[in-house]
């Protein structure tokens, strides 16, 4: 996690995007995930390194980047950490151990460097992370010529809705009642754009989840009105980069999450229907019901930090809020 008297200058957020955009989906759900933000506090920890997270945090971004050859890293460490190069050859260690080698296919050679670097293998090698979801942008890297696991092979080569087949059951629920039939939808891409949140190390991706988050974190708790929606889509930093397209759908998750409006939902696919064209191509008869059922609590809960990554859990059973507070 960020803290927020750590000095660090990020690169300008085009510049990051382009980074962003030649990794391999995998490497870049791992890069953005919440386990990497908990790992390197863990570090940090570790070797007291207090006030130093997010320093450590670009480090380990810019080998995964290859921004800093890994062969680089301990003597990375020492210049930007200003720490002596046997606590930096450690240090390079650990975080090799437990943030690079889940990528281990991204970065050639990096078993051998641990090695090299007095570092000791763990006896079982981490599973690669697997991703489920598009990359933050339209540029797709190609993968490793290791044979990619079956999740990788069915991504799509963009973060944009795909047109599905009209054979699927379709219905309309709101949010509550979606993250109560799958935990897991708030995680669908709804921008290629990557978002920067307040008290976070990193960009995160541009999934419903984190821009719900980055909402009400600006926003607050409380219901929005329609002229507080605006505000937050015309004047964040997030929002106001996003072209027309997309800032509608933001729009619409927003106003849905905001009023209850009843959103399309695939029952087989366990996704949201985005778009019209989704809507139509699956459905053609099917007609979007708008009207919000009856409003039973104007409480919505408080974010934290923590809320920004990991899937949702459902809230209780007669609860109208979408509990974002108890995160992993």
């Amino acid at each position: 996690m960020l803290n927020q008297n750590d000095n660090q200058t990020l690169p300008g957020q085009d510049e990051l995007q382009k980074r962003f955009s030649l990794l391999p989906v995998y490497v870049f759900d791992w890069l953005c995930s919440f386990e990497i933000a908990q790992n390197n506090a863990t570090i940090i920890t570790k070797f007291n390194l207090t006030g130093k997270n997010s320093l450590l945090a670009a480090l380990t971004r810019e080998v995964i980047t290859k921004e800093i050859l890994l062969e680089k890293l301990p003597e990375a460490n020492q210049q930007r950490l200003t720490i002596d190069g046997e606590l930096a050859k450690k240090l390079a260690i650990e975080v090799a151990i437990k943030q690079l080698l889940p990528i281990r296919e991204h970065l050639a050679g990096i078993e051998k460097l641990i090695v090299q670097w007095g570092g000791v293998l763990p006896q079982v090698l981490p599973p690669r992370p697997e991703s489920t979801l598009a990359a933050p942008s339209p540029v797709v890297a190609k993968p490793s010529a290791a044979k990619p696991s079956p999740a990788l092979t069915e991504l799509k080569p963009s973060s944009k809705p795909t047109v599905p087949q009209a054979s699927a059951k379709i219905t309309t629920k709101n949010l509550r009642q979606i993250v109560q039939d799958n935990k897991e939808a708030l995680n669908q891409i709804l921008t290629s754009s990557a978002l920067k949140i307040a008290d976070f190390d990193q960009p995160v991706r541009g999934t419903i989840k984190n821009w719900l988050a980055d909402y009400v974190k600006q926003k607050g708790a409380a219901r929005h009105t329609q002229l507080e929606r605006g505000d937050y889509l015309f004047k964040s930093d997030n929002a106001k980069k996003l072209d027309p397209q997309e800032k509608s759908l933001v729009a619409k998750i927003l106003k849905a999450y905001d009023e209850d409006i009843l959103l399309s939902y695939n029952e087989e696919e366990k996704t949201i229907l985005l778009t019209e064209e989704e809507t139509a191509a699956k459905a053609p008869s099917l007609k979007q019901e708008t009207a919000p059922p009856e409003i039973k609590s104007p409480y919505r809960e408080a974010i934290e930090k923590s809320d920004l990554a990991g899937p949702l859990k459902t809230p209780a059973e007669n609860s109208h809020v979408i509990n974002l507070k108890n995160l992993p």
